[in-house]
Formats: structure tokens, sequence, C-alpha cells
């Protein structure tokens, strides 16, 4: 990655830091992530020396972790704490430590079930529907659960296996990694799928979904009586799998008309 194209990302987070209007900081953090995600694709069609590998991934991890501090002051939400607590200035945005690590903090944290139906559009223990809306699940360590999601920001998955998860509108990002023999019926403006296997993704995408390190994945258009959650082109089946740069198509995903 050039030097340049990180000085330019950053300089535009420290656009975004001047903002004051919430639709606007919105689109441009969306704009933002959609940046990251086009570099890393880029950046994995090239060929690169082991150093400069590590210095992308350097950057990388930099300017992931700067966005993501962005967002918390921009638009601040209880489910991210950062170890250190400083806050960014707005003349400057401050380099991160890679080592530095986002932890989840409260009780939105659904993890180490089995068996179990969890409906978060209805009162599941002390969460409400209304606590969660526009706010972000993390959903660990299930395995033969049924999982019903309301409208929330954003949604971390890890370690499923033999789950149903389906979800209502995810204005931001659904993440997934280390699920096996599941079923995602979502609507996310992101999608981004690491580690998966034997999984059906029946979806409705703002942007093109992201795949890396997965096999025998299977992808549907989410069409439910013509509801749809976005007005943008529903990028569906313009799957980017990260693992297979050749031109012909990826054998690791199937799209289904």
């Amino acid at each position: 990655m050039q030097a340049q194209s990180t000085q330019d990302f950053l300089q535009s987070l420290r656009q975004i830091m001047q903002l004051t209007d919430e639709t606007e900081i919105k689109s441009e953090l969306a704009s933002a992530c959609e940046r990251l995600q086009q570099l890393e694709y880029q950046t994995k069609i090239l060929k690169m020396s082991a150093y400069e590998k590590r210095k992308f991934n350097n950057e990388y991890i930099m300017m992931q972790q700067n966005l993501a501090k962005v967002r918390q002051v921009k638009i601040p939400r209880k489910v991210f704490s950062f170890n250190t607590r400083k806050l960014i200035k707005q003349q400057e945005i401050q380099k991160i430590d890679a080592e530095e690590e986002v932890q989840y903090v409260d009780s939105r944290i659904i993890r180490n079930l089995q068996n179990q139906t969890i409906d978060l559009t209805k009162n599941y223990n002390d969460l409400t529907p209304e606590l969660l809306q526009n706010k972000d699940v993390n959903i660990q360590n299930l395995e033969n659960c049924v999982v019903i999601l309301p409208n929330i920001e954003t949604v971390y998955i890890s370690n499923l296996k033999n789950c149903q998860v389906t979800s209502q509108k995810i204005s931001s990002a659904f993440h997934v990694e280390n699920a096996t023999n599941c079923v995602f019926t979502v609507s996310a403006h992101q999608l981004r799928i690491h580690n998966c296997f034997q999984t059906t993704f029946v979806i409705e995408a703002g942007s093109a979904p992201i795949i890396e390190k997965c096999s025998e994945l299977i992808f549907k258009k989410r069409d439910e009586n013509g509801i749809r959650f976005f007005q943008e082109e529903n990028k569906w089946k313009q799957i980017r799998d990260f693992s297979w740069l050749k031109n012909a198509h990826s054998p690791n995903f199937e799209v289904v008309e």
C-alpha cells in the first residue's frame, strides 16, 4: 500500500470528525468502510513481497482501528470500549498500537448456548427490542440454535454450528466467522464472511459480499414477498472471494438464482 493511500484515508477521518449532521456522518463512515474494502481487495490482487505484506497489514489494522474510534466518538455506543480511554483529538487522529484490541463491555452478547431459540424481536432476558434497535450485537459459540434479530446496527458472529440466524435490517455490517452448516437470512449494507463452511446465505446486500477462507457456501437472494430493507441495488450475487484471485469463478461458493 502506498503511504499516500493511508494519509488520504486518515485525512478523510479527520474531515468526518468535523461533521455535525448525523446522517452525513453515517454516510461518510459507510464510504470509509467501502474504501477500506477496496484497498484490501486491491492489495490481494497485487504481488507483494513479505515485507510489503507486513507493512500493509500494519497500516490496514491502524486504519481499521482509527475508523472504529472515529465512529465511537461521532456515534457513541456503549458496546465498545478501547483499552486506551483517550479520545481522538479533532485536529489530529493518532496512530494506534496494532496490538490494541476492541472489547465488548455490555450485555448485548449472546453466547455459549445450545438447542435454544433466541428471539430478540421480543424480550429476551434483560434485552428488549427497544434496547437493541440500531445497536450492535455479538453472537458467540452457539450450536443447534435459532436466532431472530430486530433492526440493529452491526452484527458480529463467531463459532456457530447447525444454527439458523434471521435478521431484519442490519444498517451497517454483518460479520461472521467460523460458521458450519448454518443458514443466515440477513439484510445488511456490508457482509464479511470468514472461515465458514457448508453454510447458506439468503441475503440482501448493499455492497458486494466478501468471503475469505471459506468453502461450500451457497448464496441466494432474499426476496420475501418483495419486501426490501434497502433502496439501493441488491448486490447479493456479486461475491468477492479474497482466497480466489483467478479470473475463473471461485469453487468456494455457489450462487443459486
